[in-house]
């Protein structure tokens, strides 16, 4: 597997440095998939950038060279790992990413089987501009393009990737990740009460639109706190500029990253969960979230939707969907979350056993490995004798 900096859980050190989010979502996404895949008996390889080799929860961690930088550092690593996985009998090279993916171009010239995962389109991210949009979209193509197989996270994904020109795509979501035991202490180190919060677990980049939930919080003068987690993503100037708005703001909290007991004690207790993304692939903090029975209040774009299409809704436990360009329209999601009667909530926490066997990374695992088992099938007089990795 190729395309992110690491284990979610356990990241390379050079990406271990404070406040700042070095990892997420699509490390957190390969983490699942890989050790669900090794539990399933696969021998699965992970190539990291910096850090050990060795071995955790049966994925073998592979150290490879990268060239740091917002624009070099994917592309360089997953280049160069793209070569050592050639040199080795890999039946199938696993890309997670549009950039990173467009390495599927050279292992398809060298005769190996190749997957990409989208988890969103990435061109499409504040990050990029002018020419380096134009730039990754052209590389999502080329890879896209010579994938065997492209996964698509959520169903709204397929079309636009279909344009792009993928040989075969098909739709298999993130999966919910368990987030542990709560140290429910956490919640008075904040000054928080259980079930009356708005919680935000985001990176702190512009299309999170963070700085917009905060300005809606402070029109809807609700009693309810906000608590943001997360740290920035090469976006030092738009975090500076959060904490100043946080400055005149009461009832804000910039948490920064929280791990582990901390983020469960967060997640499981807050009164209700927010995203209000501009882009999204399917978020696996909204997973989470639905996953330990929490409302959700959600922009209206077609991936956070998505969610919905794979579990059936309870009349009780809809989510409150909102424009994320609109203050009044976040403002007023705001007030309805916090207005929720029991009723409600207890639907929202039933939801939460349906998240989790819908989502189950053993069930997805399986589905993965049946896209394996096809690329492998369609081009058997090209696979080695190694293990899908």
């Amino acid at each position: 597997m190729l395309g992110v900096r690491g284990l979610a859980t356990s990241p390379p050190p050079a990406f271990r440095k404070g406040d700042n989010l070095l990892v997420g979502g699509a490390e957190l996404a390969v983490e699942g998939l890989a050790g669900a895949l090794a539990r399933r008996g696969h021998a699965v390889t992970l190539f990291t950038r910096g850090g050990e080799h060795q071995e955790v929860a049966g994925v073998r961690l592979r150290p490879s060279w990268y060239l740091p930088g917002r624009q070099s550092e994917a592309l360089s690593h997953t280049l160069w790992g793209t070569i050592r996985a050639m040199r080795s009998a890999f039946d199938v090279i696993h890309y997670h990413a549009v950039g990173p993916g467009s390495c599927a171009a050279i292992a398809r010239l060298a005769g190996f089987p190749t997957v990409v995962t989208v988890q969103g389109l990435d061109w499409q991210r504040e990050k990029w501009r002018g020419w380096e949009r134009w730039l990754i979209q052209w590389l999502g193509r080329l890879g896209l393009r010579a994938a065997d197989a492209t996964i698509a996270v959520a169903p709204s994904l397929v079309p636009p990737i279909e344009a792009q020109g993928a040989r075969w795509v098909v739709c298999i979501p993130n999966g919910y990740a368990d987030p542990g035991d709560a140290d429910l202490s956490a919640l008075s180190m904040f000054g928080l009460t259980p079930g009356r919060y708005f919680l935000m677990l985001t990176r702190l980049v512009p299309e999170k639109n963070v700085h917009r939930v905060i300005d809606a919080h402070r029109q809807a003068r609700l009693d309810w706190p906000l608590v943001i987690a997360g740290g920035g993503s090469h976006t030092d100037a738009y975090v500076r500029a959060l904490r100043k708005q946080v400055e005149e703001a009461p009832g804000v909290h910039l948490v920064g990253v929280v791990r582990g007991s901390t983020k469960a004690a967060l997640l499981s207790s807050c009164g209700a969960f927010l995203n209000a993304s501009d882009v999204e692939g399917l978020s696996l903090a909204v997973l989470e979230a639905l996953g330990v029975g929490v409302p959700v209040g959600l922009s209206h774009i077609p991936a956070n939707l998505d969610i919905f299409k794979f579990i059936d809704l309870d009349e009780d436990a809809r989510p409150v969907v909102f424009d994320p360009s609109n203050l009044d329209a976040i403002s007023r999601a705001l007030q309805a979350l916090s207005e929720l009667p029991e009723g409600s909530r207890m639907a929202w926490r039933r939801m939460g056993d349906r998240v989790r066997a819908r989502f189950a990374w053993e069930r997805l695992a399986a589905e993965t490995e049946a896209v394996y088992s096809k690329v492998l099938g369609a081009r058997s007089s090209r696979s080695g004798e190694g293990e899908p990795t």
